[in-house]
């Protein structure tokens, strides 16, 4: 075992290894990490499953779906756990950019088969999108920004995975609201802030600054950005466009 607070390689067996792939997300439910999607000469619909229930041996196993439907292929999307499921919301594919939600439960004790349904959530939908960041904050899915295949965004939304109800948090224009940006990443804030931190990104122009942004309280009827303490460390080159059509072609 390696000591604490270093890396180690893990080799994982098993013969349903995924293929080589970007944009994949996943999430950790119980002793088991779950990956869906991804983009590999191809779009994915699978979900592909590390079983580290015995942390010597994990395992790569092929998740069974037993549902008629699932989620389409795509990647960059955002995929978290709640409540013992695994939810999947937007990216890119076979089918264009997304907006749809979607939630696998899990079917048997050993976790290795699901059935995926769609979430009929309402509201003031976040538009479709990929590259954004979701993250869960209490009962809430928080979703920051992205790239909708003509404009990178800097908008928030927030969807109540009880009531499943979207709304909108804060609009691009909304004070201290970062740049308009896409694979950024973002983390829920500690103990009671209620918050999540953004940071980097790439957008009109490459974002260079490891500047954070929190977006506060999200329960009240006016939820902010707040601008973080940050060490802003420019590149040492100038900034290069980045062209659209080359987010298309991912």
């Amino acid at each position: 075992m390696a000591k604490s607070g270093t890396w180690e390689e893990v080799v994982v067996r098993g013969k349903e290894a995924p293929l080589p792939f970007k944009g994949v997300s996943g999430a950790g439910i119980g002793g088991k990490a779950y990956f869906f999607g991804g983009y590999g000469g191809g779009y994915s619909d699978e979900t592909h499953i590390v079983d580290a229930s015995d942390p010597r041996e994990p395992e790569w196993i092929l998740l069974e779906v037993t549902s008629s439907t699932k989620p389409s292929r795509r990647a960059y999307h955002s995929t978290f756990a709640y409540k013992g499921s695994l939810w999947v919301f937007g990216g890119v594919g076979t089918k264009g950019y997304n907006n749809d939600v979607w939630r696998l439960q899990l079917k048997n004790d050993e976790g290795t088969e699901g059935h995926w349904l769609k979430v009929d959530a309402v509201g003031r939908v976040p538009r479709k999108r990929q590259g954004h960041t979701g993250t869960v904050v209490d009962t809430t899915f928080v979703v920051v920004g992205g790239y909708d295949g003509c404009d990178y965004l800097n908008d928030v939304h927030a969807l109540n995975l009880e009531t499943l109800i979207w709304w909108r948090c804060c609009t691009g224009d909304s004070p201290n609201a970062p740049s308009p940006r896409s694979g950024h990443a973002a983390a829920a804030a500690p103990l009671d802030w209620d918050a999540v931190f953004v940071g980097a990104g790439t957008g009109r122009f490459e974002v260079a600054s490891t500047r954070v942004f929190r977006a506060r309280s999200f329960r009240k009827k006016h939820p902010r950005f707040e601008s973080a303490p940050r060490y802003d460390r420019p590149s040492n080159n100038e900034p290069k466009r980045v062209e659209r059509g080359r987010e298309r072609r991912l």
